[in-house]
């Protein structure tokens, strides 16, 4: 390396680290005119990714499991939402710096959705399945996001899928799930096509007859919404019971569910099987 070229490199750096400095020497400011006492367990200051690698040699993961030290010594239950935001960002970091990290993922997924951070989570396990394309959880943990927190079936059955793939010894497990999510999707002609993807490619009897049950009630319940919604058309109200739309002439008979639980219709409209 030429002289010229590592002055200005050494340049560069000290530069980043005169930045790093400085947010720091204003947070402390800043902490001084109110009062507050900083603490490890709260992440005030949250710098960039390329500033942290910088502060820590230019080792990247030093710097990140350094920003991981920091995550796990946090108090959850003393952030208030700026500080959990900030806990959110930091562990962002952490996943820019070192996507593979498993406890940063972790982590993440067990925290940061239940305080109102499903966004940030999923992005981290987005990075950490890329990372580590053989591990289920991180496709498993942003599926269950996806229906839990935003009920989104259809996607959220994909990233079970895609677990599927990365656990052979869990497979049929999950796709069982994902079966059942694809069934709740509201496109049916997505749930559908989903349902019977799954069905070609089942490779277990037992399995695919679990599967094809699956899109029996799919069917099955999405003609019975149909029925329903033509009843509270004409009686302008919902039935309170399959005897209702029986005398009504639109059941011949009470519906009988293809995987054995009892029928109902929610307060919705919406027919569904008894949990």
């Amino acid at each position: 390396m030429s002289e010229n070229l590592k002055s200005r490199v050494m340049f560069v750096i000290a530069m980043l680290a005169a930045l790093g400095l400085y947010l720091y020497g204003v947070s402390r400011q800043s902490w001084s005119a109110s009062g507050y006492k900083p603490s490890l367990s709260q992440p005030e200051v949250v710098l960039p990714a390329p500033i942290s690698i910088v502060l820590a040699g230019g080792d990247k993961h030093l710097a990140g499991n350094l920003l991981f030290f920091r995550v796990l010594v946090a108090s959850l239950q003393q952030l208030d939402e700026g500080m959990q935001q900030n806990l959110a960002n930091l562990q962002q970091q952490v996943s820019v710096l070192l996507p593979a990290h498993e406890d940063n993922y972790y982590v993440a997924a067990a925290t940061l959705p239940w305080f109102g951070k499903v966004k940030e989570a999923n992005l981290i396990l987005h990075r950490a399945g890329e990372a580590r394309p053989h591990d289920p959880y991180p496709f498993f943990f942003e599926g269950f996001n996806l229906q839990y927190f935003f009920g989104d079936y259809y996607h959220g059955a994909q990233m079970v899928e895609r677990a599927a793939l990365a656990a052979p010894q869990f497979k049929v497990a999950l796709q069982v799930i994902a079966a059942k999510w694809y069934a709740r999707t509201p496109t049916p002609g997505l749930s559908g096509q989903a349902l019977d993807l799954l069905i070609a490619q089942a490779r277990e009897p037992a399995f695919k007859q679990f599967l094809q049950k699956q899109k029996a009630r799919h069917e099955l319940l999405l003609s019975l919404n149909k029925k329903v919604a033509m009843f509270r058309m004409q009686m302008h109200r919902l039935p309170s019971s399959w005897q209702d739309m029986i005398e009504a002439g639109l059941l011949t008979e009470e519906p009988k569910d293809p995987l054995g639980a009892a029928l109902m219709v929610d307060n919705q409209g919406n027919a569904r099987p008894v949990k």
